[in-house]
């Protein structure tokens, strides 16, 4: 079994991946993302708060978001460039 991560681009009809809830959709067509307890508050987790906002998808349960996050590889290549960028000073 793969881990969600690892997951292939041709998710099977009834995975969470089928049609997931994008960053892009947050605020639209009635998709509001919600963060978990671990992302939010005095002692976030700010690396956790910073994925799940601006890189994750969420999965869909019968349509309806799930509250599982995944990094797809696309995600996580922007999530590495900005690391790289802001930590390192590289220009990738």
């Amino acid at each position: 079994m793969k881990q969600p991560w690892a997951a292939g681009p041709s998710p099977a009809d009834n995975s969470p991946l089928k049609s997931p809830f994008t960053v892009y959709l947050d605020s639209w067509e009635g998709y509001s993302r919600r963060l978990p307890v671990e992302a939010t508050g005095e002692k976030a987790d700010l690396l956790l708060r910073s994925i799940i906002k601006n890189y994750a998808i969420e999965g869909s349960n019968n349509g309806k978001p799930s509250g599982i996050f995944y990094v797809d590889k696309n995600a996580y290549k922007r999530l590495c460039s900005e690391v790289i960028n802001t930590h390192m000073g590289s220009k990738h």
